[in-house]
């Protein structure tokens, strides 16, 4: 939803929405862009990439409507695999650091089957203020 211009067929329309919640959680999942998004040839393989663009992309638009707080968007990351590769702590750990890197700290992660195990690894031990000073301001 960060990247699409209108309301989804799912009623969800950034414009509409952002202006009225406290927090917005994007499903910024790699595996749900088609091959060629972003200019990217598998956005699927690339979630660095991929998550950075679309959180971008989503603080722009939150500019736009005059919206800077820091941890209005908190976006939810791919924990499970749907197409090569297959995901784990390293994806995770990419997500996270284009979150981080686009000004954010917060984010949350989803497994359709709940195993997290997989992707303890790629979790930090103590919570700590990753988010990179001044990137949300751009």
């Amino acid at each position: 939803m960060t990247t699409v211009r209108g309301p989804l067929e799912v009623g969800q329309w950034w414009e509409k929405v952002s202006p009225h919640v406290d927090v917005v959680l994007p499903m910024v999942y790699p595996s749900h862009y088609p091959h060629g998004s972003f200019g990217l040839r598998s956005p699927n393989a690339q979630p660095y990439e991929t998550i950075k663009i679309a959180i971008d992309t989503a603080r722009l638009r939150d500019q736009k409507l005059g919206i800077t707080m820091p941890e209005h968007i908190r976006p939810w990351l791919q924990a499970f695999t749907l197409g090569p590769p297959a995901y784990g702590p390293e994806q995770l750990e990419a997500s996270k650091k284009a979150v981080y890197d686009a000004g954010y700290d917060g984010w949350v992660m989803w497994n359709p089957g709940s195993k997290y195990e997989p992707f303890l690894p790629g979790l930090e031990k103590e919570l700590v203020s990753h988010r990179k000073v001044g990137a949300a301001q751009q």
